[in-house]
């Protein structure tokens, strides 16, 4: 089916000292978000804990992408060159259209039931088999997927057919502290 087009989106290539001034001039235009962002191949590397020495010089550039509700987009896109012109930016703007999404579906769908062994299975609700531990994942964490939390369940398991206890500390979505 096809989405309701409800946003028009703003691209901009400005200079990154005026990003603060264009981004107050696009707000006054009616943008109800701006965000910056770097331009493909610009972004400095992540530093590490054992980098040293001043962090790499921000690029001179930045994208800044605004965003308007269709109905009050072409007052924005009327106003804009004056405005660009008034702050000194020379780059033509681009316009997009943006279809609004269903992030929640998508994700679902991705959130898979992890076997952990015979005996102990994380399941979100949705995928779940009789017998499994059900945890609703977030969108972070949760769902017993990530190598960290796996291993973790394995060695919980581990000890408690030993007839060991484990305990949980720092619990986030509690799928540890549950098995």
């Amino acid at each position: 089916a096809a989405q309701a087009l409800s946003w028009v989106e703003l691209r901009l290539v400005v200079g990154r000292r005026r990003s603060g001034t264009v981004i107050h001039a696009l707000f006054e235009l009616g943008a109800v978000g701006c965000h910056e962002d770097y331009l493909d191949g610009e972004q400095p590397p992540v530093r590490q804990p054992w980098d040293t020495g001043p962090p790499p010089a921000e690029p001179e550039r930045t994208l800044v992408r605004a965003y308007w509700e269709l109905d009050s987009a072409e007052t924005a896109r009327a106003a804009l060159p004056s405005v660009l012109s008034d702050l000194g930016c020379a780059a033509p703007p681009e316009w997009v259209a943006v279809q609004e999404e269903d992030w929640s579906e998508g994700w679902r769908q991705a959130c898979e039931r992890v076997v952990v062994s015979e005996t102990l299975a994380v399941s979100p609700p949705w995928k779940a088999k009789d017998g499994d531990l059900i945890i609703e994942p977030g969108m972070a964490f949760g769902s017993g997927e990530h190598p960290t939390t796996l291993s973790c369940l394995r060695a919980i398991e581990a000890c408690a057919s030993a007839g060991e206890t484990c305990l949980d500390v720092g619990t986030g979505s509690g799928v540890l502290a549950i098995a």
